[in-house]
């Protein structure tokens, strides 16, 4: 019973502040950046208190003995039946998981049965790196030439700008699994390479892979609750590098109930059909949007009341506005094709916003606080005319 005591006060306490850099140096006791007695502590508490136990139901035995020695030994048994069950169905709780590190719950499996429970992205814009953590698992200990690849893709170009392979360690942090299957933590860090540019959308994606023969075979996705750029890989996460905020003097057309302020950089006096308009839209998010819109231009004729559409995304393909951050300001020069078979006369040009996922027009006001009518900001009026070839 003492030493049972003793044991666990040596795993909370002792060893708790032994684990000083200088001793673990000497000790040699050192993998990566961590002390190796973390690791054996909370082992030593939960044998001390299994020790202490079993030595209480002997004293228990030995003052109201049992006739019986198959009862006695359901006694000294109970502590071991209990862990061994515990261990059983400890399969890892994924709220908890988010609830003490933070992470975000993800269900990857793999053909061999590695599979990743959870993640955790961070941008150190300071240390110029993208830092990871991953909780991974395999079954059956196979953990023998495991690894994962970890990936920085453009999003809209689709460019690898910077990768990173590692090797599984089963020396970085585990919580017990389904089967007995520890779920080990995994640390990555990417560097951001020059090409890494402000306001552009990049994507975090993760393989895995195994070496076998000096060969490398990446494994094939079996079931995945993330999206999938491959059937080798998925997209873990995606995230922005945020820019300076330069454009501080504009003057708003149309201000958006989410935040986000419109300015345009000029619109021709005229165009011809078949011409391409130059317009630099710019924008400013006072607060994140989190969701998808696209920026519509309608040209109305003055006359006819025909109107023609042109629909994207108001800062293009680089930088979706569900990244869009609180401060971004930035602008884009769209290219607008005019249609060859445009009818000439006065166009009225208007712009706005509407979700993605239904269609439905964001509320606007003017630069002075009015209700735009159908929620559509006025840019002014283009003449569309044909223009004589001069030979």
């Amino acid at each position: 019973f003492l030493g049972g005591l003793a044991m666990g006060a040596a795993g909370a306490m002792l060893l708790e502040n032994l684990r000083a850099p200088e001793l673990c140096r000497i000790w040699r006791l050192y993998y990566i950046d961590r002390c190796l007695l973390k690791y054996v502590e909370e082992a030593m508490e939960f044998l001390g208190m299994w020790l202490a136990l079993v030595a209480m139901m002997g004293l228990l035995a030995e003052t109201a003995p049992l006739s019986k020695r198959n009862l006695r030994v359901l006694f000294y048994l109970a502590p071991i039946l209990v862990l061994a069950l515990i261990t059983r169905i400890g399969d890892p709780d994924a709220a908890q998981l988010e609830y003490e590190t933070g992470a975000d719950y993800a269900e990857l499996v793999f053909e061999t049965g590695a599979r990743v429970h959870a993640y955790q992205i961070e941008l150190d814009l300071e240390a110029e790196r993208v830092k990871a953590t991953l909780w991974l698992s395999a079954p059956l200990f196979s953990y023998e030439g495991l690894g994962y690849s970890l990936k920085l893709i453009d999003q809209a170009s689709g460019a690898a700008l910077s990768s990173r392979d590692e090797y599984l360690s089963v020396l970085a942090g585990s919580r017990l699994g389904p089967g007995y299957a520890p779920i080990y933590r995994q640390r990555i860090d990417l560097r951001l390479p020059p090409e890494a540019r402000p306001n552009r959308a990049y994507w975090i994606v993760l393989g895995i892979w195994r070496e076998a023969d000096e060969a490398f075979a990446s494994q094939k996705l079996v079931s995945s609750d993330r999206q999938q750029l491959s059937d080798r890989l998925a997209l873990l996460d995606e995230l922005v590098i945020p820019g300076s905020p330069a454009l501080t003097s504009m003057t708003p057309r149309a201000r958006f109930e989410n935040g986000f302020a419109l300015a345009l950089d000029g619109l021709p006096e005229s165009a011809s059909p078949g011409e391409s308009l130059r317009l630099r839209m710019i924008w400013r998010a006072e607060a994140a949007a989190q969701q998808d819109y696209t920026q519509f231009l309608h040209f109305a004729h003055e006359d006819s009341g025909d109107f023609w559409t042109f629909d994207q995304q108001p800062l293009g393909a680089r930088l979706p506005t569900r990244l869009w951050y609180a401060g971004l300001a930035d602008s884009e020069t769209w290219e607008v094709a005019l249609p060859p078979d445009l009818a000439p006369g006065r166009y009225q040009v208007f712009t706005g916003l509407y979700r993605a996922s239904d269609l439905v027009r964001l509320p606007a006001v003017d630069g002075d606080g009015a209700p735009l009518a159908d929620d559509r900001a006025p840019l002014g009026l283009i003449n569309v005319e044909r223009r004589q070839d001069s030979s």
